[in-house]
Parts: structure tokens; C-alpha cells; sequence
């Protein structure tokens, strides 16, 4: 998935001295150097403006819940991250009230998501009619 882009960003990456070579005089080169720097410098203020940082883009997400096995177990939450999801693992599922009280098959958890929602398609390994507090980490 792509990820939620506050702006694109401009495809030139470095500026060469040949970009510039047709240009008459140096006030017309300057024009032309501003222009491709100003294509760079407006999306990353755009997305600095915005709160995006590299921590915010890379720190996983933790989404707790309280779920009852089911065939299949489903429920949807809102993606907390700026970005799309690349992954969505299971960090800890217990029976509760007791902290130690796990599963005793091995459990997997199927998703996809959308620009704004995280949908679990299942958790399988559960054992129907029974609760489960799960958490879930979202990269």
C-alpha cells in the first residue's frame, strides 16, 4: 500500500549543472533553479506544517480490545497511524481477568485496511464463546 501523503513530492532529485545549460543569461537560470527548489521546499513544508515526523511515521501502535471468539472473530477500528498499515500482529491475547491465561493454540490475525479503518477479517485460534483481550500492533 502506498503510504497517505500530505503532498507529492517533485521527482528531480539533484540539480546539475547540464539542467541549467540552455538557459541565456543567469537571471534565467536563477528563475529556473528557484522554480525546481521551490517544487521541493513547498511539499516538505506542507508535510512538516502538518506534525509529520519520522517518529510518527515509524513508532508502532498499539489497539487494545476486549473480544469474544466467534467463526469468524471480526471487528474494524480507525488506523492510528499517518500513514497505511503495513502490518497488524498480535502482541498479547489473554483470557481475562488473569494475566497469564493465554490461548493454547497458536493464534494469527487477518486484516486489511483502508485510507482510514483497520478491519479484522478474523483472529483465528480462538476458541468460540469465549472472551479474550487482545492486543494488536499496528506498523
Amino acid at each position: 500500500m502506498t503510504p497517505k501523503t500530505v503532498s507529492n513530492l517533485p521527482t528531480t532529485q539533484r540539480f546539475k549543472y547540464e539542467d541549467y545549460a540552455e538557459a541565456k543569461d543567469w537571471q534565467e537560470a536563477l528563475q529556473k533553479f528557484i522554480n525546481a527548489v521551490n517544487l521541493f521546499v513547498n511539499p516538505v513544508y506542507t508535510i512538516l506544517n502538518g506534525n509529520v515526523t519520522y517518529q510518527n511515521l515509524t513508532i508502532p501502535k498499539l489497539y487494545s480490545q476486549l473480544v469474544t471468539g466467534a467463526t469468524p472473530t471480526t471487528f474494524n477500528f480507525t488506523n492510528p497511524l499517518l500513514i497505511q498499515p503495513s502490518a497488524v500482529i498480535i502482541g498479547n491475547i489473554y483470557i481475562p481477568p488473569n494475566f497469564n491465561i493465554h490461548p493454547t493454540v497458536v493464534t494469527q490475525v487477518y486484516w486489511h485496511a483502508d485510507n482510514t479503518t483497520i478491519f479484522i477479517d478474523d483472529i483465528v485460534g480462538l476458541t468460540v464463546g469465549t472472551k479474550y483481550f487482545i492486543q494488536l500492533v499496528v506498523f
